[in-house]
């Protein structure tokens, strides 16, 4: 999960942004001989407690031991601008989001100190950091060449005031999923008309998210499901999140247990040119637990989107009053919630023993 920091985390941060850069170093040849003022040599305690105590926005991500495995941090300036600061993740947890996580929390935070525009510095040898940061949406725009470092200095920049809706594939590639099994169907029932999804995350080291009142709660990892639906004449993408553990609902034992719920604001969908399902991402989510959290998220880029000209007055009261839909309906109890989405995943799991689906792909699946 991702939290501010705190004084004491200060010598643990040092440790990881010194072994995070050091990496690029060893990649480039870059020696506390040739390149003294490089994030992995000039960092120390001394720096990062001169920034905590100017208040900047310094963000760690814990992980399941409670160890620090990431960090970020950010300079807000006088102009609607910020500069993202010492972005990093140990070695050993990278590949599974955690980098991606914690660019988009400090784009929030950013938005949230009222910046247009974040800027970004790279190592501009460093192809492959700079492909990752354009996929994230930053720009490239310049480069210049300093006699006290034996690398170029690339610059990039992400406009944080106006985001387009985005469309988003179902096997969620974008979280570096698509390679795992995955079943589209479609369900009609007593209890659900629409269209289903599942997802089998067959391997992964478990990733945690926190809330207020149910604390850290596992939402991927080796194990888990992910039931997705999109239920008819709603514009709504429901994804419910499962642990393979026994849990007993109503009299009635099933064999997995939510953890969360994420519900997207959608703007439609319709099926890529491979079949999979795609749809439009309208900024507002829904985040709830089973303990009860309730989590309205990225109001804020609702907010800019609509304030940029990206979407119309229409499409902005529309997606609140959505998301109330989706509070009101779901929410107001999370029993009955849980019940549900429990029975269309028995439902849903008993078609893909039947091969009673409309696509299905990944590892180990044949056609």
């Amino acid at each position: 999960m991702i939290r501010e920091i705190k004084r004491q985390d200060i010598p643990e941060c040092v440790s990881v942004i010194k072994t995070g850069f050091m990496t690029v170093a060893d990649e480039f040849g870059f020696t506390e001989e040739n390149a003294p003022r490089f994030t992995a040599f000039a960092t120390d305690e001394q720096r990062l407690n001169w920034q905590f105590d100017e208040g900047r926005p310094m963000f760690v991500y814990v992980g399941n031991d409670d160890s620090i495995v990431g960090y970020v941090s950010l300079h807000i300036t006088d102009n609607g601008e910020c500069e993202l600061n010492n972005l990093c993740v140990l070695p050993e947890h990278r590949h599974k989001l955690i980098g991606n996580m914690l660019y988009d929390h400090a784009v929030k935070a950013a938005r949230q100190h009222g910046c247009k525009v974040m800027n970004i510095g790279i190592v501009e040898e460093n192809v492959r950091l700079r492909r990752w940061y354009e996929k994230l949406g930053a720009r490239h725009i310049g480069t210049e060449k300093f006699d006290f470092f034996p690398f170029t200095c690339g610059y990039m920049t992400a406009d944080l005031s106006i985001k387009p809706m985005k469309h988003k594939r179902l096997d969620r590639d974008l979280w570096g999923f698509q390679h795992f099994p995955y079943y589209q169907m479609r369900i009609d029932c007593d209890i659900y008309h629409g269209f289903a999804s599942v997802i089998r995350l067959i391997d992964g080291e478990p990733q945690y998210w926190s809330s207020p009142i149910a604390g850290k709660y596992p939402i991927c990892g080796g194990g888990m499901l992910w039931l997705q639906l999109i239920p008819d004449n709603q514009n709504r993408l429901i994804t419910a999140s499962y642990l393979p553990e026994p849990k007993t609902i109503d009299g009635k034992e099933y064999p997995y247990s939510a953890t969360s719920w994420y519900a997207d604001v959608t703007e439609g969908w319709s099926y890529g040119a491979d079949g999979v399902a795609v749809y439009v991402d309208k900024y507002l989510d829904v985040i709830f637990t089973p303990q009860g959290d309730v989590i309205r998220d990225d109001r804020d880029e609702l907010d800019a989107a609509y304030e940029g000209g990206i979407i119309t007055k229409a499409q902005y009261d529309s997606a609140i009053s959505e998301c109330e839909s989706i509070i009101n309906e779901l929410c107001t109890d999370i029993d009955g919630t849980e019940r549900w989405c429990a029975e269309i995943l028995m439902l849903a799991l008993q078609k893909i023993e039947q091969d009673d689906v409309t696509l299905k792909k990944g590892r180990g699946i044949t056609e």
